[in-house]
């Protein structure tokens, strides 16, 4: 997953990593989780884009075969350091 394909909905906000968690990682294989780090803080963020955001990561996942449904979460830099290792 690319960071270019959540950065178009997000001007002005730096997306810096994009963690994504593979179905075979979680219990239930109909899903996929996608970690969003960005710069700045949670309020910065629009947050009808980040519920619409999965109109932008499904097409990309379908490119790459994983039809699993994506999971977002958006997380600040600051809080990105209490996640656990990609």
């Amino acid at each position: 997953m690319s960071r270019a394909t959540l950065s178009a909905d997000f001007p002005g906000t730096q997306i810096l990593d994009v963690r994504v968690f593979a179905s075979d990682e979680l219990d239930d294989e109909g899903f996929v989780k996608i970690t969003v780090v960005f710069a700045g803080d949670p309020s910065d963020l629009d947050a009808r884009k980040m519920a619409g955001a999965v109109r932008q990561v499904r097409p990309k996942l379908a490119e790459i075969g994983e039809e699993a449904f994506p999971l977002l979460s958006f997380v600040s830099e600051r809080d990105a350091g209490q996640l656990e290792p990609a």
